[in-house]
């Protein structure tokens, strides 16, 4: 692959934008944001709950809700990738 691609595998079945990342980034070195309230930040004022499917298929126990480890595991690997793209 070249370059850093425009979403990023944060868990199984996650991706988190390119852009989102950087924000929690921004976040994280510019503000001293906690990932927890990078994670809240995001379900306050970017998620959109009213996106997600209401039928019968979609499974309770799935969510829009970021969780803290994918906003970790979204900065290191984002740093890194942006790091070996030098």
């Amino acid at each position: 692959y070249a370059g850093i691609p425009d979403a990023i595998q944060v868990g199984e079945h996650q991706y988190i934008e390119h852009g989102v990342l950087s924000l929690f980034i921004g976040l994280m070195l510019i503000s001293w944001t906690s990932a927890t309230n990078a994670a809240c930040v995001y379900d306050t004022c970017l998620s959109k709950p009213e996106n997600q499917p209401n039928h019968e298929d979609w499974s309770p126990e799935h969510s829009f809700k970021m969780h803290t480890e994918h906003v970790w595991d979204g900065f290191l690997l984002l740093s890194l990738l942006k790091d070996y793209d030098k």
